[in-house]
């Protein structure tokens, strides 16, 4: 179908076109407003020979609906918010990727906003969403010491996903880190290490907490000592896992033989310091890290993971999430927290720990 005379003439003097209406699309394809209203929202059935003449006269004069007046006829944006603390992180970017196809599939959009680590910022990027009419926000907080409380009285939605405040009502999904932390530490003491080094970001975390007591747990059920001057927080990127390797490693005789990182940044910088300080892995040192970007499996040598299942999380967090915008879900009277497993994934990174 060809865009028709009737709107070649309502060009302007400079040649461009007008905003196409649905009157447009309606005269094009020679039925209603209300049929091309009925094809658009889908909310009236329409026969197939309509919907195709429809269809193609929105596609020849390249018609978007207007989201606006969508917005404030249903009262819905079909908008979703993801609020992340990192995007410079692999981990997030690839939640946004799965997030966006889940999405999708329910005829959804998604607003990203990254919070960089600023509990502020986070703050102020829900209050943005809010007041443009988003129907709701997946959030990773920044800190689980904030509280969320505020949001209550707007009866915004919003569902956390893999960190949770550790107060206030919500709904969450989340891997279960604390177990996942200690299969991998267990992974390691079952491999002869005892001197494990465990490099966490901000112990505040929900994640980084539970990740840590898993660790923690490793240690006394094997009946083992853990060493405390390994446990190292607030690390920060891979220069922060170059420095905290680099100090460990100052004393030969008490670096770690092993060690685990809450993310694949921080192991970038800690794999680069053992290897400046004389170490080859896994055969001084085994390395571990969450997350499981795609490098992990072609690093030299391949780095053993704990993956997360991201489509599993992007699914349920949107599946609640949009069942609390439809208003399907309970009234949180308490918070709910729905627990997936992550998978170790054993590669060459890992082995026997250093004969003395």
């Amino acid at each position: 179908m060809e865009e028709s005379a009737y709107f070649m003439a309502k060009r302007g003097a400079d040649g461009r076109p007008p905003r196409v209406t649905i009157q447009d699309v309606a005269r094009l394809a020679d039925v209603s407003v209300a049929t091309v209203s009925a094809v658009i929202n889908g909310n009236v059935p329409v026969s197939e020979k309509r919907t195709e003449r429809v269809r193609a006269a929105m596609a020849a004069l390249r018609y978007q609906p207007d989201e606006r007046a969508r917005t404030l006829r249903t009262g819905r944006s079909r908008m979703l918010g993801l609020v992340i603390p990192d995007v410079t992180n692999p981990f997030y970017p690839e939640m946004l990727r799965e997030i966006e196809h889940a999405a999708r599939v329910r005829d959804h959009s998604v607003l990203l906003c990254d919070s960089n680590n600023d509990p502020e910022q986070e703050r102020r990027h829900l209050e943005a969403l809010y007041a443009r009419r988003v129907d709701g926000a997946l959030v990773a907080c920044v800190d689980s010491k904030v509280s969320y409380d505020w949001l209550d009285p707007l009866g915004f939605p919003v569902v956390f996903f893999e960190r949770y405040p550790f107060s206030g009502h919500y709904q969450a999904i989340s891997t279960d880190h604390r177990a996942a932390s200690f299969h991998a530490t267990k992974h390691l003491i079952q491999f002869g290490h005892r001197r494990i080094a465990f490099f966490l970001t901000n112990p505040d975390l929900s994640s980084s907490s539970e990740r840590t007591a898993g660790y923690q747990a490793a240690f006394a059920d094997a009946g083992v000592p853990m060493p405390p001057s390994m446990l190292i927080a607030h690390v920060e990127g891979a220069q922060g896992g170059y420095n905290a390797m680099r100090r460990l490693c100052a004393n030969p005789e008490k670096r770690p033989t092993a060690l685990l990182c809450t993310n694949s940044v921080l192991l970038l910088g800690a794999a680069r310091a053992a290897r400046e300080s004389g170490l080859q892995c896994p055969r001084d040192i085994s390395l571990i890290c969450f997350d499981n970007p795609v490098w992990t499996e072609h690093f030299p040598p391949a780095i053993t993971t704990l993956a997360q299942p991201k489509g599993e999380i992007a699914r349920r967090a949107l599946e609640l999430l949009l069942a609390r915008i439809e208003k399907k879900a309970p009234t949180l009277e308490e918070s709910t927290i729905e627990w997936l497993k992550d998978e170790l994934v054993v590669r060459e990174s890992t082995g026997p720990a250093p004969t003395p």
